[in-house]
C-alpha cells in the first residue's frame, strides 16, 4: 500500500453521509431507527437509502442518495434545524463522495487519511465557502454539533454536561391531513 493517497474533491460528484460511532457505546439498532424516522419525516418525496457497517469496534451508518454536495448540505442543514434528529454525541458525521468512500474501503484507509488530505488541501488553497454553494447565506456546512445556549452545565465545574434527550424515543408525527400532505416540503 502506498504511503500518500489523494481524493477527488469534485463537488458534483455523487455524495455520502457517514456517521461513525463506537458499536459499544451507542446502539446500532437505535441509530438507524432515529436516522429513517427523521428521513420519513422530514423528506415527504425523498427516498434515502441506510446501510450499515461494521469493522471491529466501529459503526457505520450510510446514507445514500445525494447526487452532489449541494444536496447532501442540504440535508445536513434540514437535520441540525428541524430538532427531530438528534445523534448521539459519540456519533460524528462524515461527509464524503461515494468514490472517496470506496477507495478508502478498498485501500484499507481510515477517515483520518481523508481528513489529513481534506486538510493539506485546505492549506493549498484556503475555501472560503462550502463546495457547490452560491449563496453566501449558506456558505458554511452545518458543524458536527448545533451548539446551544441553554445546555445543562454541571453547577461543581462549570463545564456543560451531556443532555440525555438523545436517549428518548422520538414521538410519532400526527397524520397529515389531505390539504396538509401536498403542503409539506420535500
Amino acid at each position: 500500500m502506498c504511503s500518500t493517497i489523494t481524493f477527488d474533491l469534485n463537488p458534483d460528484v455523487p455524495q455520502l453521509l457517514v456517521l461513525v460511532y463506537p458499536t459499544d457505546v451507542v446502539n446500532a439498532n437505535q441509530l438507524l431507527y432515529d436516522v429513517a424516522y427523521h428521513n420519513f419525516s422530514a423528506f415527504v418525496v425523498r427516498d434515502f437509502d441506510l446501510e450499515q457497517m461494521n469493522f471491529g469496534r466501529l459503526g457505520l451508518l450510510l446514507i445514500k442518495g445525494f447526487a452532489n454536495f449541494e444536496e447532501l448540505a442540504h440535508y445536513r442543514k434540514v437535520m441540525d434545524e428541524e430538532g427531530r434528529l438528534t445523534l448521539p454525541l459519540e456519533v460524528r458525521p462524515v461527509m464524503i463522495s461515494v468514490e472517496n468512500f470506496d477507495k478508502l474501503i478498498r485501500q484499507g484507509r481510515s477517515f483520518e487519511d481523508y481528513f489529513r488530505y481534506v486538510d493539506s488541501k485546505a492549506e493549498e488553497e484556503p475555501v472560503t465557502a462550502s463546495p457547490g454553494l452560491t449563496d453566501s447565506s449558506d456558505a458554511q456546512v452545518p458543524d458536527d454539533r448545533p451548539e446551544t445556549d441553554d445546555a445543562p452545565v454541571d453547577e461543581a465545574s462549570g463545564t456543560p454536561g451531556q443532555d440525555e434527550s438523545h436517549d428518548t424515543f422520538p414521538q410519532p408525527a400526527e397524520p397529515a391531513t389531505d390539504s396538509e400532505s401536498s403542503i409539506q416540503s420535500e
